[in-house]
């Protein structure tokens, strides 16, 4: 019976020794060539556009879960979105953005969501419209 007590206390004082939730995943962490961050994850764009390389440290195989806030469907490719003036790739642990010049009259905004298991991230690209419009 001692023997039995001490088991379980025993496997109580390893599960309650644990100093992280179950399921709690490290936060994302990058390595990028954008030199022109208005703040963490918002890169600032100019309306002629640029080509943004995004590598991910510590996760390889994430895949893009939204753009501007709605989630991808089950249909749609997690990993290439191409739309009319931007483009998201990504391939193994890095994520390319593309985005074509701006020449409309407004500022546009761009917003990545990004899921690897329970790690979630995600940037923001904010690009100006054409000066003198």
């Amino acid at each position: 019976m001692k023997k039995l007590l001490s088991l379980l206390i025993f496997g109580l004082v390893i599960l309650c020794s644990c100093d992280e939730p179950l399921g709690l995943w490290d936060p994302m962490k990058w390595k990028t060539n954008v030199s022109h961050m208005k703040k963490e994850h918002v890169i600032e764009v100019p309306s002629a556009g640029g080509t943004y390389i995004l590598k991910c440290k510590n996760y390889a195989g994430f895949w893009i879960s939204s753009i501007n806030g709605m989630e991808l469907g089950y249909d749609e490719d997690s990993h290439n979105v191409a739309k009319e003036w931007y483009t998201v790739i990504i391939e193994g642990n890095v994520m390319t953005v593309t985005i074509a010049s701006n020449n409309s009259p407004n500022d546009r905004t761009l917003d990545i969501g990004i899921r690897c298991g329970n790690a979630t991230d995600g940037f923001t690209f904010e690009q100006s419209k054409v000066e003198g419009r």
